[in-house]
This record gives structure tokens, C-alpha cells and sequence, in this order.
């Protein structure tokens, strides 16, 4: 049996500034820092990290490979998404929403909304000291802990495997669309001006940044690292010790 783990290595188009440094580098990274760790171990399933390309231009690289591998997909026990896993406030794990998704475009005839694979990472993420990892809050369109098919976990769901996706985000911010997760700080450099009495703009008709990170020119290392390199060294830590953990020694 199979565990994979999976990041997409490309980034936004450069015109909208972005270098891609925490979507999608630091997943890309995480499984670099993960393979590492497995050199000499004997892991209880067969693992696969596995990055894709085209994530950004839609999901071109996740969905080929489930096309290319509908043979082996039934020896598949889960797929672990790791896109954007530094630089927002807060560690989630989510899993597939429980409504299906699309799954046509994804060659899919079973969609799988499975919470085990979230579930067991979470209870084994209690045991990491130094970040919390949480379930988002119940938004507008999403139940508490559940997420859409923006990123390369969706091919899989639909394809009858678990998943879990693992994101760096802040899902209590007022964002310029509601609490929907796109504001992934509250650092004030990614504020026009942050209002921190109600967790979002002092002005919503005059801020212009929003407190986001990702497709914008301040996902780049030189924005990033210099206040917020602790933070962005803790949670890259975590993600490769809590996922280096299961691998090697959880069975699903």
C-alpha cells in the first residue's frame, strides 16, 4: 500500500509580482526536508512525494498524474496536499469538502470526503511542542475543517482516495471577501492600516493590501524573512517533523 505526499513547484505568472516563495516553495521544500528525514527508514507504507507542475494554470499536474496511474490508484491509502505551509498565521489541516466536488474534470467516479486522514494527522500534530495545528472555523461556504477544489488534493478525492491538506492561512480575519481565509495575517506590513479590535481594515474603503500573502509581490523571500523568520523556520519545522512522524510510523 501506498501514502503519498505532494506539493505543486510552480508559482503565479511573475507580472503579479509574486516568486512563489510560500506558494508553493515552502511545500515544495517540505517534502525535500521529509525525503531526508526517511533516508534509512523503513516507513510502515510505500510512500510517494510527489510534485506536480501547472497547479496555478489548473491543476494540470495533479490531474494527469491520477490519469497516468488510474492502474496503481487502488493501492493509494492517502494523499497528504501541501500548498502554501509557511507564512500565513495558522497551521490547518483540512479535508475534502464533504459536498462533491467536480470531479468530471478530474477523470473521477468516486469522490471520497473522507476526515480519517485529517483526523489521524491532527491527534499526531498534538505532540509537536512548538506550533498548534487547528481546524478552520465554519465559514459561509465551507462546514468547520472542510475545503474546496482549488489545489491538487481535489484529483485524488475524486478518485476515491483520503486527503488531508495542510495550509498556513488566518481564517478569523475580516478579509476584503469575508472570513474566507485569503487574508492569511494579521503582521501589519500586510495592512494598509489593521484594525486589531475587529481583526481586519481600519477602513474597508481605503485599504488597498488586505493582509495577503500569496499572488501578491509579497510572497517573495526578501519580504517574507526578516521579522517573520522565526515564525516561517517554526512552521516549516513542524510540517516536516509531524508529517516525517506519520509516515514512518502511522498506519491509517
Amino acid at each position: 500500500m501506498c501514502l503519498s505526499s505532494a506539493a505543486h513547484y510552480d508559482s503565479v505568472p511573475s507580472r503579479e509580482g509574486s516568486s512563489g516563495f510560500t506558494d508553493n516553495a515552502s511545500g515544495a521544500a517540505t517534502l525535500i526536508g521529509i525525503a531526508h528525514n526517511l533516508v534509512g527508514k523503513t516507513p510502515h507504507y510505500t510512500i510517494r512525494l510527489v510534485s506536480f507542475g501547472a497547479e496555478e494554470m489548473g491543476l494540470h499536474g495533479s490531474i494527469h498524474y491520477v490519469s497516468a496511474k488510474q492502474a496503481s490508484l487502488g493501492k493509494v491509502v492517502g494523499m497528504i496536499n501541501l500548498d502554501t505551509v509557511i507564512g500565513g498565521d495558522n497551521l490547518y489541516i483540512h479535508s475534502a469538502h464533504t459536498v462533491p466536488y467536480a470531479c468530471d474534470r478530474y477523470n473521477g467516479s468516486e469522490f471520497n470526503s473522507s476526515k480519517s486522514l485529517r483526523d489521524t494527522l491532527l491527534v499526531d500534530a498534538a505532540n509537536i511542542k512548538t506550533i498548534q495545528y487547528d481546524l478552520h472555523p465554519k465559514t459561509a461556504d465551507y462546514p468547520e475543517g472542510e475545503t474546496g477544489e482549488w489545489s491538487d488534493h481535489a484529483p485524488f478525492a475524486c478518485n476515491g482516495i483520503p486527503t488531508a491538506y495542510i495550509e498556513a492561512t488566518n481564517f478569523t480575519l475580516y478579509g476584503k471577501d469575508g472570513y474566507d481565509g485569503y487574508s492569511q495575517t494579521a503582521e501589519a506590513k500586510f495592512w494598509t492600516c489593521y484594525d486589531k479590535a475587529t481583526l481586519g481594515a481600519c477602513d474597508r474603503n481605503e485599504e488597498k493590501k488586505w493582509g495577503q500573502i500569496w499572488h501578491t509581490p509579497y510572497d517573495s523571500h526578501a519580504q517574507m524573512v526578516g521579522d517573520l523568520k522565526e515564525k516561517i523556520a517554526l512552521q516549516f519545522d513542524a510540517n516536516v517533523e509531524l508529517l516525517s512522524n506519520y509516515v514512518i510510523k502511522k498506519s491509517l
